[in-house]
């Protein structure tokens, strides 16, 4: 039986520097929130590997979480419909490259720093920008 998926394209960078661009296959519900899954969703799962689909070539491969540095979406997808702390950040990278962008800190008042919103339990985390998000 095959469970019907919905493609969400995305630009990935991987820690060894190379690029692919890729479809993440989502399900129309989420196990953790209403809605369709998200790829945060997927890269922040207890699974190890991601089956993705090359856009390219349209293979379907296996990466390894490990290996994700950068998962950038054409769309704003993850702007919360609330209006919590809005942070602007610069993160300098393992490559030194650096990414500017905000980020949402909706969280318990006594936790509302970006230093404490960068430690939750997520492993990757959502960096807004005017025309798309990074995971």
């Amino acid at each position: 039986m095959q469970v019907d998926k919905i493609k969400r394209k995305a630009k990935i960078v991987m820690s060894n520097s190379k690029k692919l661009d890729a479809n993440f296959f989502l399900s129309q519900h989420s196990e953790s929130h209403s809605g369709c899954e998200t790829v945060f969703d997927i890269v922040n799962s207890q699974n190890s590997f991601i089956p993705l689909e090359d856009d390219v070539t349209k293979d379907i491969i296996f990466i390894s979480k490990d290996q994700l540095m950068i998962v950038e979406l054409s769309v704003n997808e993850y702007v919360p419909r609330i209006d919590p702390n809005k942070a602007r950040i610069q993160i300098e990278m393992v490559n030194n490259e650096k990414i500017d962008g905000y980020v949402f800190i909706d969280m318990p008042q006594i936790k509302s720093r970006v230093s404490d919103y960068f430690n939750i339990f997520h492993q990757f985390v959502c960096i807004y920008k005017d025309q798309s998000d990074l995971i």
